[in-house]
C-alpha cells in the first residue's frame, strides 16, 4: 500500500492550509510591519561571531528558507 496521498487529498489539504494562512495574514502583517528585528539579528549573530578572531568579522552567508515575509532577511541585506 502506497504512503503517498491521493491527488484529491493533497489538493484539499493544500487548499485548507492556504485558507488558514489567508485567515490570519492581515493581522500577521499588521503586527510585524514596524517590528524591530535588531534583537532577532543579535540572537542569530552572537553565537556565530563568538569564535571570530579578535578584530576580524567573518563573512557569513544566510540561507533564507522562505519562512514568513522575509522581514529579517531584508534587514540583513541592508
Amino acid at each position: 500500500m502506497s504512503s503517498v496521498p491521493a491527488s484529491a487529498d493533497v489538493l484539499r489539504k493544500g487548499q485548507a492550509t492556504i485558507s488558514d494562512y489567508d485567515a490570519v495574514a492581515a493581522g500577521f502583517d499588521a503586527g510585524n510591519a514596524n517590528h524591530d528585528v535588531s534583537q532577532n539579528m543579535q540572537a542569530l549573530l552572537k553565537p556565530l561571531l563568538a569564535d571570530a578572531e579578535p578584530g576580524m568579522s567573518p563573512a557569513l552567508d544566510i540561507l533564507d528558507l522562505g519562512c514568513a515575509g522575509g522581514r529579517d532577511l531584508l534587514e540583513f541585506a541592508r
